[in-house]
């Protein structure tokens, strides 16, 4: 899977940035959810992955630090994938304002903004939000005591991660249904305007019809597509967490167990961490100038 995110996402930064007629507000966007999806594929995984397995040494710190990093490059792409949702919804409803608002530097401050508010998520459980209990991991002769297994639930805080998860991707959710759906309604008001406006010739008006009926179901699956794929993708791990921290009504479950089996988890987190690797797909090599140029490319 890492390796799926690493390649999919590598190819897709190269080919956007060796092409100049690529670099448009809205590959700007791609392009920042390609490099997130790139870390969390090259760094992010390798590094959980080591240290469940204990190659960093048990230290609740170090594994604090590790999911740290992860949760905010994993927001940095859920925020990007919801600015671009935004960029579209103007392109489509409102096309004469989008060069006025979707202009470079607007788009360049968005993108930091994202980066900036995941950085200081980040770095909330480093600064103090966390499980971990000071004088239950220090020894009377101030050496760390080894946590017994190096997992998420066993060093965040309930209140922390009911605010990363439910508090981020529910609403991201909402909105992401919102705004795509206001986008598809707009494409097909718009496209049975067309249709009567080219009511002229019959014969060219059922071609005519046909082909924007094609394209308009393109369109409803593409972004079905693209909102399924986010939803789906993190919703087992939010039910996973929200059942472990008993409807986030506790702090700390070290020791407690959800009512459901631990490969739900696994299927979760690989369904999440998947999301990476598809996104390359769905919002860059979907796109066909990106498509031509990488098989000019090749």
């Amino acid at each position: 899977l890492a390796v799926a995110m690493v390649i999919g996402n590598g190819m897709l930064i190269h080919v956007t940035l060796s092409h100049k007629r690529l670099r448009t507000v809205t590959n700007y966007l791609v392009l920042s959810l390609a490099v997130s999806d790139f870390l969390v594929g090259c760094l992010i995984v390798p590094l959980i992955v080591a240290a469940e397995e204990g190659v960093f040494g048990s230290s609740p710190w170090v594994c604090l630090q590790v999911f740290s990093v992860a949760i905010a490059l994993i927001l940095v792409t859920c925020l990007t994938m919801m600015a671009i949702a935004i960029e579209r919804f103007i392109a489509i409803t409102k096309p004469l304002k989008h060069h006025t608002w979707m202009t470079p530097r607007n788009v360049f401050v968005m993108i930091l903004a994202c980066w900036l508010y995941s950085a200081i998520i980040g770095c909330l459980p480093m600064l103090g939000w966390n499980a971990i209990i000071e004088d239950s991991t220090v020894n009377h002769e101030g050496r760390v005591i080894a946590v017994p297994d190096c997992r998420y639930q066993n060093v965040m805080a309930g209140s922390f991660v009911a605010f990363t998860y439910p508090g981020h991707f529910i609403p991201l959710w909402v909105v992401f249904i919102i705004l795509y759906s206001k986008i598809y309604l707009r494409t097909r008001n718009q496209t049975c305007k067309d249709k009567v406006r080219r009511w002229s010739s019959s014969m060219q008006a059922r071609k005519y019809s046909v082909g924007r009926m094609r394209e308009n179901w393109r369109a409803l699956r593409i972004l079905a597509i693209v909102v399924g794929s986010f939803l789906f993708s993190w919703m087992p791990v939010v039910i996973w967490y929200c059942l472990l921290y008993r409807g986030f009504t506790v702090e700390i479950v070290h020791g407690l167990q959800t009512n459901l089996p631990y490969w739900f988890y696994n299927l979760g987190i690989t369904m999440a961490f998947g999301n990476s690797a598809v996104n390359p797909f769905l919002y860059g090599f979907g796109n066909r100038s990106v498509r031509k140029a990488w098989v000019g490319f090749i």
